[in-house]
């Protein structure tokens, strides 16, 4: 993985570039850019996945009778990686937000409103958006 970009990488995809520049992620240091990196990245392997299943919405369980009359439902194995590409990817929005790595708008909202009430209106406004 690349650490330590100041531009945002080419092979980005439309939803990973939209992570990318929602978090400032050319201008994060190492940790954090990486985290946000690997977010971006599955955001758009996940997106491959839902295209190809889209493309084969009929091939993804087919019933197969074998030659002893026994019936199997056998599942499409891009369903269980599109599963756990979806896990991870809330996996690591949750340690995103753990680490306090917030989009540019969300950081921008929360200092003005720190900046006119102060730490109070900034603790509401964050249990709103926890509730």
């Amino acid at each position: 993985m690349l650490v330590g970009m100041d531009e945002e990488p080419r092979y980005l995809k439309e939803r990973g570039k939209a992570i990318w520049r929602s978090y400032g992620a050319g201008s994060l240091p190492a940790g954090p850019q990486a985290l946000v990196h690997e977010y971006a990245r599955l955001a758009d392997a996940l997106d491959k996945l839902d295209t190809i299943l889209g493309a084969r919405a009929t091939d993804w369980a087919r019933i197969v009778l074998d030659e002893i009359g026994e019936v199997t439902l056998e599942v499409n194995g891009l369903l269980g990686e599109r599963r756990q590409h979806a896990m991870a990817l809330r996996t690591l929005h949750a340690e995103i937000r753990a680490a306090g790595i917030q989009p540019i708008d969300q950081k921008k909202d929360r200092d003005e409103t720190e900046g006119r009430g102060g730490i109070v209106l900034s603790l509401i406004q964050r249990a709103q958006d926890a509730g």
